[in-house]
């Protein structure tokens, strides 16, 4: 399955306004699928998950983040480096909650 494939997914569930697919850590051993989104009013990270468990495998499910925007060049293609960095600092700061003794 490809990422389009996956960010088709997504959207089908009707939850989300814009959604971009992509891999974090391509080749890597903790690599992860990544969805970017700007959520429907009321809706959850954890609701579009909850309804992707059903079409798919554990392996193919992303992790889902809100965003307010996409980032876009001029030219309108997507800023893929910008959407990881804001993904890698929406982990941090999941782990960084978690980590509070």
């Amino acid at each position: 399955m490809k990422l389009a494939d996956i960010a088709a997914a997504v959207r089908a569930t009707n939850c989300v306004k814009e959604c971009e697919v992509l891999c974090y850590k391509p080749d890597k051993e903790d690599q992860l699928i990544v969805a970017a989104c700007i959520l429907k009013d009321d809706v959850q990270e954890v609701n579009i998950t909850e309804i992707l468990n059903v079409s798919l495998s554990n392996t193919l499910l992303p992790e889902i983040f809100k965003v307010q925007e996409l980032p876009r060049f001029q030219n309108g293609r997507l800023n893929k480096q910008k959407v990881l960095k804001t993904y890698e600092a929406h982990r941090m700061e999941g782990l960084d909650k978690k980590n509070i003794f």
